[in-house]
């Protein structure tokens, strides 16, 4: 039976992609809120209550909103570089090559001085 490798790099690229997209998603409903919010313009004395409920709504939502996108870039980063380094797959991976090794010493398989 052959195991799915979820760590590999394509699973990272799509994984990047995703956080890229989310990202977008993010910035084009900032953009919305903001244009709505513009478009509302100033509440002054003449504004009519809907419009002034409806800013503040707005407004609402866009402080919600930027909360979320902070609290998930802190969480996942931005996707945006590459190069970034797993450390836990990098432990877990050295990990599995030092107990490889560590059993073939065991069984034999390997010398214990240099030749």
């Amino acid at each position: 039976m052959t195991e799915l490798n979820d760590s590999g790099p394509d699973s990272r690229a799509a994984a990047l992609a995703r956080l890229r997209d989310i990202a977008g998603f993010y910035r084009l409903l900032k953009t919305t809120f903001l244009g709505q919010i513009k478009q509302i313009g100033a509440v002054s004395d003449a504004t009519p209550k809907a419009l002034v409920v409806k800013l503040g709504e707005l407004q609402a939502t866009h402080v919600m909103l930027m909360k979320a996108e902070e609290a998930f870039c802190e969480k996942f980063g931005q996707g945006d570089d590459e190069t970034v380094l797993d450390y836990d797959a990098l432990r877990a991976e050295i990990g599995g090559q030092l107990d490889r090794i560590r059993a073939a010493r065991l069984a034999g398989g390997v010398s214990d001085r240099a030749e």
